[in-house]
């Protein structure tokens, strides 16, 4: 399977074209023109380009690429990832909001996954998208449950502020560092908001207003579009697909 096809295929998938972000969206390094392997993975850095090389991958798919907003020089940390790309011909493909939003793939769409909601709706906006989920519970769930069965699912510690009702019927989801938009989860009155990394104003915007928050870790709460990306590619075009788990703690 050619680059070109690969790319194509997911620039229109994820509407790479449609979404403002402030991070380069799309190829960002061209390697091989030949694609058989891909290693995907969240973060663009040098252990996971690394472990690209030495899997003799030809293409890296990655939620947090090398290249936001201004251009940036060739030096430094950024010139020793590219360095290792170029040395061994491979392609950076990079997918943030892209991926967090998408209606099937995306992030926020994985972590409702783990429960059973309905009337799932988009909320909070961010450069003019809604980027996170609002869903009902079908049956109520208590907050301590939730945070254990995320813990399981997810591999990860949540940070708890139980600063709401115990008892949970609508969650509210935005993964990574979704934090920024707690003002917007409480207007819409969900009994708890999931999000990934911690944010100190956070604290008091929730015990204001008397909502739960579940910090989840960015990295935990970004590996689930990665993992439905590896999927639909491996079924579509018959590639080696391999999501490399490489866990910050954060």
């Amino acid at each position: 399977m050619t680059l070109t096809e690969i790319c194509r295929f997911l620039d229109e998938e994820l509407k790479i074209e449609q979404i403002h972000d402030e991070a380069m969206n799309g190829l960002q390094v061209e390697g091989r023109p030949e694609v058989n392997n891909i290693l995907l993975a969240v973060d663009g850095a040098c252990e996971v380009f690394s472990a690209a090389a030495k899997a003799r991958a030809d293409m890296v798919i990655v939620h947090h690429g090398l290249f936001w907003g201004k251009p940036a020089a060739l030096t430094g940390h950024l010139y020793q990832r590219v360095k290792i790309l170029i040395e061994n011909g491979i392609s950076l493909y990079a997918a943030h909001l892209p991926l967090d939003i998408h209606p099937k793939l995306g992030n926020n769409a994985r972590l409702m996954n783990l429960f059973e909601t309905t009337e799932i709706r988009s909320f909070g906006k961010y450069g003019g998208v809604e980027i996170g989920l609002i869903g009902n519970l079908k049956q109520m769930a208590y907050l301590e449950d939730i945070k254990e069965d995320l813990e399981t699912s997810l591999k990860t510690k949540c940070h708890l502020l139980a600063f709401g009702r115990s008892e949970i019927k609508t969650i509210g989801i935005i993964s990574g560092g979704g934090a920024g938009l707690t003002g917007e989860v409480i207007k819409e009155e969900v009994d708890l908001f999931i999000t990934g990394e911690p944010k100190l104003p956070a604290y008091h915007l929730a015990k204001e207003g008397k909502i739960n928050l579940i910090f989840a870790g960015h990295y935990a709460t970004e590996t689930g579009g990665l993992k439905a990306v590896a999927e639909l590619l491996q079924d579509r075009f018959s590639v080696t697909c391999r999501f490399f788990d490489l866990p910050t703690g954060i």
